[in-house]
Order: C-alpha cells, then sequence, then structure tokens
C-alpha cells in the first residue's frame, strides 16, 4: 500500500532495489540456512539511506496472533507498507515464544517488503510438509498416538520344544513273556510286535530276533 503521493518514494525504491542483494544466509536452523535479521537490516539500511529511504515495524497483537506491518518511509514523506500474515501463538505462548516469533515475522516481512530472499526455493516442498504433518505443537498428542499404534507388538512368547524322546524297549521279562505265548501258538510275532507298539514300545534288535526265534517252525504241534 502507497500513501496518497508516491511520486517521490517510488523512483527512489527502483534505484534502491536496482542495488539490493539477498543476505547471506550465515545462521542455522532445524529447516537450514537463514540470515538473521540483524543480517538483513545492517546489508539493507546503508543502500536505503542512500536513497532517502528508511524501514519501520510496528506489531499488532491479540490473545492469539500477532501481526507486524513494515513501513518504508522516504525523506519526502511518502510512505509504501506491508502486512505480515497472522502468526499464531502456540497453545502456551512464553516470553520467549512470543519473542521470538516477533523477529520472525519481522524478519519475513523486510524480506518481502524489499523484495529479497533469505532462503532457498524448494518449489514448496516444506510448505506441503509442514501442511501435511500440521503444526508441532498442535499435533503432538496425535504424533505420540500414531506413535504408538506403530509401535510394533509385543512378540510372542518363543516356546522351544525339546525333541520327542525315543521310544523306550520293553523290559526283558516282558519279552520273554512274549516269546512263550509266541512258542505256545498264542500270540504271533507280528501280533506281538503291535502289542509292543501300543504300548509305546519298540523292541531292539536283539528282542525282535528272540521274539522271531520262538516263532513255531512249520509242522511243530503248539
Amino acid at each position: 500500500m502507497f500513501s496518497e503521493k508516491n511520486d517521490l518514494i517510488c523512483p527512489a525504491f527502483v534505484e534502491a532495489r536496482s542495488v539490493l542483494q539477498n543476505p547471506a544466509r550465515k545462521a542455522s536452523a532445524n529447516y537450514g540456512k537463514y540470515a538473521k535479521l540483524e543480517d538483513i537490516t545492517a546489508l539493507v539500511n546503508p543502500i536505503l539511506a542512500q536513497h532517502g529511504l528508511t524501514f519501520t515495524q510496528t506489531v499488532k497483537c491479540t490473545s492469539t496472533y500477532m501481526r507486524v506491518r513494515t513501513t518504508l518511509i522516504h525523506k519526502s514523506g511518502q510512505i509504501m507498507f506491508t502486512d505480515s500474515p497472522p502468526m499464531q501463538f502456540g497453545p502456551k505462548p512464553t516470553p520467549q515464544s512470543v519473542g521470538g516469533l516477533n523477529t520472525y515475522a519481522k524478519r519475513y516481512g523486510l524480506l518481502a517488503m524489499l523484495g529479497i530472499e533469505q532462503d532457498l526455493d524448494d518449489d514448496g516442498q516444506t510448505a506441503m510438509e509442514a501442511y501435511i504433518d500440521g503444526d508441532e505443537e498442535e499435533e503432538a498428542p496425535k504424533s505420540k498416538a500414531k506413535a504408538k499404534s506403530k509401535a510394533p507388538t509385543k512378540a510372542a512368547k518363543l516356546e522351544i520344544k525339546a525333541e520327542p524322546e525315543p521310544p523306550k524297549a520293553p523290559e526283558q521279562k516282558t519279552i520273554d513273556a512274549l516269546a512263550k505265548q509266541i512258542a505256545a501258538g498264542k500270540y504271533t510275532f507280528v501280533g506281538s510286535i503291535e502289542l509292543l507298539q501300543s504300548k509305546g514300545l519298540v523292541a531292539t534288535p536283539e528282542q525282535i530276533k528272540i521274539l522271531d526265534d520262538a516263532v513255531p517252525a512249520a509242522g511243530e504241534a503248539a
């Protein structure tokens, strides 16, 4: 916005703008490097003064946001100004957080007024990520809930199963009793083996030989 008369401020600003340069990004933050407000003012003040210009910045606050007005002033009294978008306070503002937001708004307001840049052009990537992720303070509870839902489920208790014990061999007296039954014709060799297996017993090769030898020869009477 301009004052009613702007025939002097406009050409002066055009001349100043022709020599203004982007400030060096010497400070670092989580999102990358940036230029501090004091570095920006140190860069632009001498150039503006050479063309009869200076600037002021005023802050308007409500209970939930602040807005900064940057006003470019010509020595003739003509002015041009721009307002920053509303800068929202966090849910629990402190003097430190309000002061930081004030500096942030002033820095970007001055840059916007003078048409210079302090950030690399990322084609809106940072803004898009902020839009997707939401406000850090407001979304913190949701983020925790989301993280909780994504936490790996408790692993099932590992059960180590012991290898099954080898089947037991029958006692020798059992084999001897069966051998007598086979010899008497009351049990067959196969029937004896099946009987042992039904009891969970498996005869050893030596015991099998005893049972097999007890089978009556062909033609022998029981």
